[in-house]
């Protein structure tokens, strides 16, 4: 800009750069890993020096051993295009609300109808319309009401969850409650590991659990070179049937989109578009005043005592898989695998957890 000063123009491209990387740092939407580290070398942070001790430790210890000696599993996949699958279990309690208190929670709430307030819901249960039943009988509410007690009779949680963001943020827990709809058996917990947080890197390791009685069981697809990411993302598709319903920490921001875009560069024909519960905002609305943030980790240490051992910082595992890659040694894959199905085996548990929380 003419007339300015050099040390004037250095100012403003810094306060420029700091504003962009500011935006884009929120370090649980970006799950640890912030886009400075991709554009700048960064001094080391706290336990960055450990991770690199825990790195050199775990090629000594794993030197000359394969993955199926540490991880029992198999090939999966087909003609030709295939991957490792590994499989455990953890127990698991999950109570989820009964759908008939659902209802009656959701027909307790006025405010879902367009033109009703605080103030207006309050004057029309003065006059004994407690419920959305009631205002059926209401001159100017009833047809909407009768519409929506039908909706929530029927007990569809896709088209619940549509109607109750309407008027209420996503993380409000009416729209937690609808999950209550779907058939347990159904629910697929997800999380991804990948090379970086564009999606033009490939997933390294793709994570899903479901519900099996008292367990939770998880299935982790690993790339062991980048030329059987497309098995993974196919096996993956795989478990999703019409009746799915995806659970998450960050998933809808992350872990699908990123998905959907892999899928596409492959050319693999799918949708993932099922009924998303993203535990990330919830968890945020019910326990963000306790603790200092809302990680992962952070809540599994704050309400289950899981403090982990030997885990590797996210921002970290791209390149614990980077040295996977170019020593052949499988020890740097030790911990972003646990890592993976810690995630998981917690993301259940906060799953559960939210249910009782809010019964």
């Amino acid at each position: 800009m003419a007339g300015e000063s050099a040390a004037g123009v250095l100012d403003r491209l810094g306060d420029r750069w700091k504003g962009i990387i500011d935006r884009a740092a929120d370090l649980d939407t970006l799950k640890g890993q912030g886009p400075a580290r991709d554009m700048f070398p960064q001094p080391a942070v706290p336990g960055h020096e450990e991770a690199e001790m825990l790195r050199k430790q775990l090629l000594r210890q794993y030197r000359g051993r394969k993955i199926e000696d540490v991880f029992a599993g198999e090939e999966a996949g087909e003609d030709g295009c295939t991957c490792y699958r590994m499989h455990s279990r953890s127990p698991l309690s999950l109570s989820m609300l009964d759908p008939d208190t659902v209802r009656e929670r959701l027909l307790g709430h006025l405010r879902l109808l367009y033109g009703i307030g605080g103030v207006t819901e309050e004057s029309l249960k003065s006059q004994g319309y407690h419920t959305i039943t009631d205002l059926t009988r209401h001159p100017r509410y009833g047809p909407e009401a009768a519409r929506l007690a039908a909706i929530i009779g029927k007990g569809d949680p896709a088209e619940l969850t549509g109607w109750i963001r309407r008027w209420f943020p996503g993380s409000h827990p009416l729209a937690f409650y609808c999950s209550s709809f779907h058939d347990p058996g159904q629910l697929v917990l997800l999380d991804i590991e990948t090379l970086g947080l564009s999606p033009d890197t490939p997933v390294i390791l793709l994570g899903a659990a479901f519900l099996s009685g008292s367990e939770v069981v998880v299935s982790q697809y690993l790339v062991r070179e980048i030329g059987e990411e497309a098995a993974v993302l196919k096996l993956f598709l795989s478990h999703l049937n019409p009746g799915s319903f995806l659970v998450s920490f960050n998933g809808k921001s992350f872990d699908v989109p990123y998905l959907k875009a892999r899928m596409a560069y492959y050319g693999i024909k799918g949708r993932i578009e099922h009924p998303h519960y993203d535990l990330l905002y919830f968890s945020r609305k019910t326990w963000r005043g306790g603790m200092d943030n809302c990680r992962l980790t952070t809540l599994e240490e704050h309400l289950f005592g899981v403090t982990r051992v030997n885990d590797v910082p996210s921002e970290l595992v791209p390149s614990f898989y980077k040295t996977y890659e170019r020593t052949g040694n499988i020890g740097p894959l030790v911990p972003i695998i646990e890592h993976n199905r810690q995630d998981l085996v917690t993301l259940a548990r906060l799953f559960a957890r939210l249910h009782e929380e809010w019964r």
